[in-house]
């Protein structure tokens, strides 16, 4: 039903993401979430060079999502950390 989340790259924030509507999502199934977010661009290019010269970048995601169903909604802390590759 929503979520709220904070993005940084390389341990720097970036952006801002959030969700604010009903998407279903199919029962044990792979799926997508379409995100916007809002994106601080003095902290994006102060990362440039770095992104520029490594082809992997660490993404950090912590915030809330709003799950639920038959009406029934709750709140759901996600905390993702990863590598990601960047191809020019």
């Amino acid at each position: 039903k929503g979520a709220d989340l904070d993005i940084r790259i390389n341990d720097r924030p970036v952006g801002k993401s959030v969700l604010d509507t009903l998407i279903t999502i199919p029962r044990q199934d792979t799926f997508y979430l379409p995100v916007k977010m809002k994106v601080n661009m003095k902290q994006l290019f102060s990362n440039a060079i770095s992104l520029l010269m490594n082809n992997e970048v660490d993404v950090k995601v912590n915030g809330t999502v709003k799950l639920g169903k038959s009406g029934v909604f709750f709140n759901m802390p996600v905390n993702y950390s990863g590598k990601q590759k960047i191809d020019w």
